[in-house]
């Protein structure tokens, strides 16, 4: 619960160089031109503010303090395409890589290293990326500690001396509620599968796109687009602004089964939430990554020109990095 406030303070603060792998990801910030009344792209400008639990800006400092405090010196995040988003807003946040460097996501199972220099004591957090988006890919997984080849998942985790946090998410690649409870349950029957001291787990909430986004047009149109006209689209003010879109209720029509089955996101995260709350004590606990609440009302920041799931970076994903280390820092205190 919160909302959306105009900061170009915290743009300041923020920004990070276009660094990634997926340029097309940052296109609009390459392109864009600045003017005393936008100084920086508006998409990037918006602070979230909940009601009710602060969100802590992820830093350098802090991350390494805070990961030094819950003795993890290992991040797994697994998922699809928004993780890899995910990734690459926690890590350019962090100044990570160097300027002129790529993220280095081509390679799927390269594991990447930051230092991380303290007062008292140095060390390195590695970070590895796994997309895993079909449900073969998740049923696979969960069957994957019956076998005698391990993973480079599992071995990334269990070849770890000190703790590895993991955040999982899925949902994006499966199209009835059947196939997510499938998907979602083979999941974590593969988390429950370590040793519960040696992890943290995180799930994030499945988030879906918003319909009709700008630019518009078609995936070609990209490279043309005139950028120095920047796009005027501003987030919904509240849930009930989203709800009460034509574009929102365009997604519940004939039971969230259109437009990528978008519709049944919130139902996903219900589902999950409920099974994640309801474990026994022998399970792994899991902590629950609330994005959805804060990112459903960012229509703006799309890549736009057909895709209305992802954003463009710096943008809304970069909140996740910092809703990621505000759980982190709960965890510490």
């Amino acid at each position: 619960n919160g909302r959306w406030v105009q900061d170009w303070q915290y743009t300041n603060r923020s920004k990070y160089p276009n660094h990634g792998s997926y340029t097309t990801w940052h296109i609009a910030d390459q392109n864009f031109t600045s003017t005393p009344e936008q100084p920086f792209r508006l998409a990037t400008s918006w602070r979230w503010e909940d009601a009710k639990c602060p969100v802590m800006e992820v830093s350098l400092k802090g991350f390494c303090q805070s990961c030094y405090d819950l003795g993890i010196t290992r991040v797994l995040i697994v998922g699809d395409s928004l993780s890899i988003q995910f990734a690459q807003s926690l890590q350019s946040l962090l100044g990570f890589p160097p300027i002129g460097r790529r993220a280095g996501f081509n390679g799927r199972f390269t594991p990447f290293s930051m230092p991380c220099q303290m007062k008292h004591s140095s060390f390195e957090i590695t970070f590895l990326l796994s997309r895993i988006s079909p449900l073969s890919d998740l049923i696979a997984l969960s069957k994957e500690s019956n076998t005698t080849a391990p993973t480079p998942q599992r071995r990334f985790v269990e070849s770890n001396p000190n703790r590895t946090a993991i955040v999982a998410n899925t949902g994006s690649w499966l199209h009835s509620m059947e196939d997510y409870k499938q998907g979602f349950d083979s999941l974590i029957s593969w988390i429950d599968s370590f040793d519960q001291s040696k992890i943290f787990a995180f799930y994030r909430e499945t988030i879906p796109g918003h319909l009709g986004c700008i630019p518009a047009g078609e995936k070609e149109e990209v490279s043309n687009f005139d950028w120095i006209n920047p796009v005027q689209v501003e987030p919904y003010a509240n849930y009930r602004d989203y709800l009460n879109n034509t574009t929102a209720l365009e997604l519940r029509r004939n039971n969230g089964t259109v437009y990528y089955n978008w519709g049944l996101f919130e139902d996903y995260n219900v589902y999950s939430r409920s099974k994640l709350a309801d474990r026994l004590p022998t399970k792994v606990k899991f902590h629950w990554l609330n994005v959805y609440n804060s990112t459903i009302l960012r229509r703006d920041g799309h890549v736009g020109f057909g895709d209305c799931l992802h954003y463009y970076m710096p943008g809304p994903t970069d909140w996740w990095a910092h809703f990621f280390y505000s759980a982190l820092l709960d965890l510490s205190t």
